[in-house]
């Protein structure tokens, strides 16, 4: 039964490559999927749910004390603040492409390193209570610092070097990385509960992301995966040079 167990894990985490893998081999130019209004709306409800995770996880927090809450919480707080742009800029794509591409390695370098925080503090001794105001200004920096990384990209995004492809490439690969990092901390530690379950989970999902977003184009139908769009007619041309 455990091997059984095993076996559909593996098949169920081998689709994502799979089909991956297929439209990056099998098609020689790509088809283009640009539709602005619903990667608006994909944006924004990916945010609203980040946002309202963000949130029960931080009352959980309040309730107990745990490290491993507040780095959770910080996650998906720092990931909907960083990737917010992504959504509200997406038609700047066709005056500056980057400044619309930029803020999604980045939102997934914050989410990545800060989940990977909060596995290594599972089990950790619960922090000391602080007063409202206490704990107002601790969130309220690290919501000031999440701002400045959008500031930093928006800085980035129009500099002479925003099209260098080593900018996204040690952007995703740091993504990649601490992803396979925290699947080996849960692995070494032997962490067993429901909700490594889900953390293992997030974090095969954004390494395969971060992968495959290294492989396309953007607007392209691997970019889109799993959704396919109709083309939206359009005078901004897509290339490689828009590559995500």
């Amino acid at each position: 039964v455990n091997a059984y167990q095993l076996l559909l894990r593996i098949a169920f985490g081998c689709i994502p490559p799979l089909a991956v893998g297929y439209l990056y081999f099998q098609q020689s130019i790509p088809d283009v999927l640009r539709n602005y209004l619903f990667h608006e709306i994909a944006i924004g409800t990916s945010i609203v749910l980040s946002l309202f995770v963000a949130w029960i996880t931080w009352r959980c927090y309040v309730s107990s004390r745990e490290p491993a809450l507040r780095f959770m919480t910080l996650a998906f707080l720092g990931f909907a603040v960083i990737y917010a742009p992504h959504g509200i800029l997406t038609r700047q794509d066709c005056t500056n492409h980057w400044l619309f591409i930029l803020y999604g390695p980045a939102s997934r370098v914050a989410m990545c390193g800060l989940l990977l925080a909060s596995i290594t503090r599972l089990g950790h001794p619960q922090e000391s209570a602080d007063n409202w105001a206490s704990l107002r200004r601790r969130w309220l920096a690290w919501i000031v610092l999440f701002l400045a990384v959008d500031g930093a990209v928006l800085w980035l995004a129009q500099s002479a070097v925003a099209s260098d492809f080593r900018i996204r490439l040690i952007q995703e690969s740091a993504a990649i990385a601490m992803s396979l990092i925290g699947l080996a901390v849960i692995h070494v530690r032997r962490l067993k509960t429901a909700i490594l379950a889900e953390y293992q989970i997030a974090f095969l999902l954004f390494a395969l992301s971060s992968l495959t977003f290294l492989l396309t184009s953007a607007w392209t139908n691997l970019w889109c995966l799993p959704i396919r769009l109709t083309q939206t007619p359009t005078t901004c041309r897509v290339g490689p040079s828009a590559g995500i």
